[in-house]
């Protein structure tokens, strides 16, 4: 039995993810970006109310996605955001409120993270970093000029492919 999962290990994977109202987004060092957008017509779109729930559910599919492509079990996989309480919320989501409209969401995102880290036999391991310091994570979480300003690389809202190969 490998003892690499309870012991105090360097990270062997690391990945970055952001969110804002208008999406998710996320990316790792072997160079694969991904994004979820919201679509304007959804509620959810630029609604303030929304964003610790994204960057919870960013954090988690940044995690599952270094779960698939990982060659090698036990891997250590240092998830890095800038939102507190998503990262707080990767190790418990048992505090979170049961009254809050978004508690059936959190935890489905939890119990697939759950399941994903058990099925692959990886540990995880989390740290904040400074939203500003966080500006390339936060580059796939919206497109075109949604937030205002013109993208740097996603303008012309190309294909998830094409933005990797810009990354």
């Amino acid at each position: 039995i490998s003892i690499n999962l309870v012991v105090v290990r360097r990270p062997t994977c690391v990945c970055w993810s952001d969110a804002c109202p208008a999406g998710i987004g996320g990316y790792s060092l072997t160079g694969r970006a991904w994004r979820i957008r919201i679509p304007s017509s959804s509620i959810l779109y630029m609604h303030p109310k929304v964003n610790n729930l994204l960057e919870f559910i960013g954090m988690v599919v940044n995690v599952w996605i270094e779960c698939i492509d990982s060659a090698d079990a036990h891997e250590c996989i240092l998830a890095l955001g800038d939102n507190t309480s998503a990262i707080g919320w990767l190790f418990s989501t048992s505090k979170f409120p049961a009254n809050s409209p978004s508690h059936r969401a959190h935890l489905v995102a939890a119990r697939q993270l759950s399941r994903v880290l058990i099925d692959t036999d990886h540990c995880l391991a989390s740290q904040h970093i400074k939203g500003e310091l966080n500006t390339v994570a936060d580059l796939p979480s919206f497109s075109g000029s949604s937030r205002g300003k013109p993208h740097p690389i996603a303008f012309d809202d190309p294909p998830d492919d094409v933005l990797t190969l810009r990354f």
